[in-house]
């Protein structure tokens, strides 16, 4: 996995595609950001494409300037402003691509930095599938004056933060990029997974072929509550599993 600070202007699909040259192996993204908008993406790799799924849903930060249509107070902005944290209601914009109906989602906080002039500079924390551009839209209506989004980037995707991203230009210019990735066998550490390990040949054998195991051919290392079990083998990730009924049921295998 490699952490990504996106420009602005390309796609998502570009930046993930020039990625692919980089490193010469298939990549994918877990969660887009519009070409105009900047920050941090999580790119995985290779094999480890097929973790995506464990980091959906993650929460969001950004920091982004607001413009406000006509004249406003400031009083008058910070009490709409209030009205957007805590659960909202949203109806996703025209052009997304999800279904246009009304959805719940948790903004943590909207918090304003600074305004200069009608521009309104911000920063916010939300739930996953939260549009931005969205708030900024209705707060100008709420006030009835009139908003847009006018600049935005990503400063957080969970506990991954920008301050770890490497810019994508830097990425492509370095003489050795692979400096910049995470291995695979660090990523479930970082999702906070459970941890155990294969002790025997055979049954690491049966293990990547996709065999489901009991749980006592394996030793739990670590344990954490409704978190998927990464399993090794001589520090090498076999694959992600779940305890059901006393076996484990493979989410994913990773090793050939």
């Amino acid at each position: 996995m490699v952490l990504v600070d996106k420009p602005s202007n390309i796609t998502s699909g570009e930046l993930v595609r020039r990625i692919e040259r980089i490193f010469g192996e298939k990549a994918g993204h877990t969660g887009i950001l519009d070409p105009k908008v900047s920050g941090l993406m999580l790119v995985l790799i290779g094999k480890a494409r097929k973790l995506a799924k464990f980091f959906f849903g993650m929460d969001k930060e950004y920091e982004g300037i607001m413009h406000i249509h006509r004249e406003f107070e400031e009083r008058e902005l910070k009490k709409v402003v209030k009205e957007f944290e805590g659960e909202i209601v949203q109806l996703p914009p025209r052009r997304s691509k999800v279904a246009r109906v009304p959805r719940k989602r948790k903004v943590y906080y909207f918090r304003i930095l600074k305004m200069a002039g009608r521009d309104v500079y911000f920063k916010v924390k939300c739930e996953a599938g939260t549009y931005i551009r969205k708030i900024c839209h209705d707060i100008g209506k709420k006030m009835g004056k009139g908003a847009h989004m006018k600049w935005l980037r990503r400063l957080k995707v969970g506990e991954f933060s920008i301050e770890e991203a490497v810019e994508l230009k830097k990425l492509e210019n370095s003489a050795n990029p692979k400096k910049y990735l995470i291995p695979l066998e660090k990523i479930p550490e970082i999702l906070k997974f459970s941890i155990a390990e294969i002790g025997e040949e055979e049954t690491f054998r049966r293990a990547k072929n996709g065999v489901p195991l009991k749980t006592e051919e394996i030793a739990i290392k670590k344990r954490v509550n409704n978190k998927p079990i990464a399993v090794y083998y001589k520090n090498r990730l076999v694959g992600i599993a779940m305890e059901m009924e006393g076996r484990l049921r493979w989410d994913c295998v990773l090793a050939d």
